[in-house]
């Protein structure tokens, strides 16, 4: 397990005195949850470790500094100076495990303070206490860039590149719970090919089309398990009895979104680009009123293109829908907004 062997290489690297921060970096719907959550099950002792949950968005140090005292298990607001001398004496030898990184900046002038805060304490107390922090790729991709912050981190996981070595074991693991079996077609593809090549070493059908069938959804997916699940839900032409068909050659499920204007456009990246936004913090961001903010959001909801609420305490809280995100991602790339 990469996971596993990544967490016991810290660890070595920390006895030695030696930062030894951990970044894991995932796609909604990748997995970062579910890791964080065998790390603290499996690999970790309760006591061993604290929490930092940014489940709201943050962007001032007052913020930063409520949320870390409260993990803390203060009542009173500590100052970043008490927060690091805190880390590096109290909690020395501690993991701490920072969840939502991408949650701590608003892209505007002065919407970046709570980020750098950030930055700074995890770079004043890397030797005392073990990161690990968890953030959505792309956000990732742009602290990297402005922030400068990949030295801040030893170890590095990504987890799109980690799964598409066994995306397809978790697609058939979560199949077999189902208790159906299944079966792949015969597509007229497969049978031209068949014609075309008779005098090729015979291979058993379904063999066959269940090698092509998860090499083309694990290209689709590229190490996103929401996608392939969303891909091998599509894929299913009908049911006889209590076996699913499978469409082997099934057509990536991407969604023409290119009639969406640069105005629609620009919302999609920038509520991907922070993993979720507020109606004000979208207005902040884009320099809008809160009013035709709303009017963007609402408008990409009603094209199921955003959901709202369900990843925060706040019903004002849209982000992409994870069934969609493989479509947005797509037609952001194709106008080279984001890179391929």
């Amino acid at each position: 397990d990469e996971i596993k062997s990544i967490v016991n290489q810290a660890k070595e690297r920390f006895k030695a005195k030696l930062p030894a921060s951990i970044l894991i970096t995932g796609a909604p719907g990748s997995g970062k949850t579910s890791y964080i959550y065998y790390i603290k099950k499996d690999l970790l002792q309760p006591g061993e470790y604290i929490e930092l949950y940014f489940l709201e968005r943050i962007s001032t140090v007052d913020e930063l500094r409520r949320l870390i005292s409260d993990a803390l298990g203060y009542n009173e607001l500590k100052t970043v100076e008490a927060i690091i001398i805190d880390l590096n004496e109290r909690f020395r030898n501690k993991f701490v495990l920072l969840i939502n990184l991408n949650k701590t900046f608003v892209r505007t002038v002065d919407g970046f303070e709570a980020l750098k805060t950030m930055l700074y304490i995890i770079s004043m107390t890397s030797s005392n206490v073990l990161w690990v922090a968890t953030i959505q790729s792309i956000g990732w991709q742009f602290i990297k860039t402005n922030f400068k912050a990949a030295s801040l981190f030893n170890f590095s996981v990504s987890l799109e590149e980690l799964n598409k070595h066994r995306i397809k074991d978790i697609i058939l693991h979560r199949q077999h719970t189902t208790g159906f079996a299944f079966r792949f077609t015969r597509d007229d593809l497969y049978l031209l090919r068949k014609r075309l090549f008779k005098s090729s070493k015979p291979v058993e059908d379904q063999s066959y089309l269940e090698q092509v069938y998860f090499e083309r959804l694990t290209e689709y997916a590229d190490g996103n398990i929401v996608a392939g699940m969303n891909y091998w839900l599509n894929s299913i032409s009908k049911i006889e009895e209590n076996t699913l068909v499978i469409h082997t050659y099934k057509s990536f499920p991407l969604i023409d979104l290119s009639f969406l204007d640069i105005s629609m456009i620009t919302v999609l990246y920038t509520v991907m680009l922070h993993g979720g936004l507020k109606r004000s913090q979208l207005a902040q961001s884009l320099n809008i009123s809160e009013k035709q903010a709303g009017e963007y959001l609402e408008k990409l909801l009603s094209l199921n293109l955003l959901r709202i609420g369900e990843l925060s305490k706040s019903h004002d809280y849209y982000y992409i829908n994870k069934f969609k995100f493989k479509s947005v991602q797509n037609e952001l790339q194709k106008r080279n907004i984001l890179p391929w």
